[in-house]
């Protein structure tokens, strides 16, 4: 122990220190305001800084290891109007019970953000298309199948729209930007043949991949 160390220590030991007790205290603080910097606040997932890092990341570890990246983009179907019929406080609700439905259908290791307004972003590391489109076409049936309870035992019933991309080894130019725009396009198609279904965008010749034959529930 260094004499700058035992100088500070206090007689009555470090629990009972007034000094040591601010210091553990503003260490809390500290880690509270760097989990909030990347959590949304709303429905407790990640935000969208954190989702720019951590793909960034995830495409970084795919161009080492060899790993495929897959990302999904989420968005609620019409949820404009559940605002307009319901109100902001059950869109609210809407946005955390999808947020829910996420969160329980992933591995520890994914990245589920709150991407912004009604969509959201998951990150899939170390996961090929065929499994990323596999655990889309579970979020949409677990949001599809469990509807929201409102006052006086009413439901609301919702449904998705989800667009996924995926980065292999091949790709060893692919940005973050890219990936994005890929599952983006794919999300847009995917609400264009009626919503409510998972597509998937693949590499030239082919550019998506259709699983819109999941919606019968």
């Amino acid at each position: 122990m260094s004499q700058n160390e035992t100088e500070h220590r206090c007689s009555n030991g470090d629990e009972q220190c007034p000094v040591w007790q601010e210091l553990i205290t503003l260490r809390a603080r500290v880690k509270k305001l760097e989990n909030d910097v990347h959590r949304d606040e709303l429905t407790g997932l990640h935000n969208r800084r954190h989702f720019n890092y951590a793909v960034n990341q995830e495409l970084e570890r795919t161009r080492r290891t060899g790993h495929p990246t897959s990302l999904i983009l989420l968005d609620i179907d019409h949820f404009k109007r559940v605002n307009d019929d319901y109100g902001h406080p059950i869109g609210d609700l809407a946005i955390q019970h999808v947020a829910n439905a996420i969160m329980h259908d992933l591995r520890r290791l994914d990245i589920a953000c709150r991407y912004g307004g009604e969509e959201y972003a998951i990150i899939l590391p170390s996961t090929p298309m065929n499994t990323a489109i596999a655990v889309a076409g579970r979020l949409r049936q677990q949001i599809v199948g469990v509807p929201i309870i409102l006052p006086q035992g009413r439901q609301l019933s919702l449904s998705a729209s989800l667009g996924v991309s995926t980065a292999n080894f091949q790709d060893k130019e692919v940005t973050a930007r890219a990936l994005v725009m890929q599952a983006d396009k794919a999300l847009y198609k995917a609400k264009n043949k009626g919503r409510n279904c998972v597509v998937a965008h693949v590499p030239f010749p082919q550019t998506s991949l259709d699983t819109s034959l999941d919606t019968a529930d």
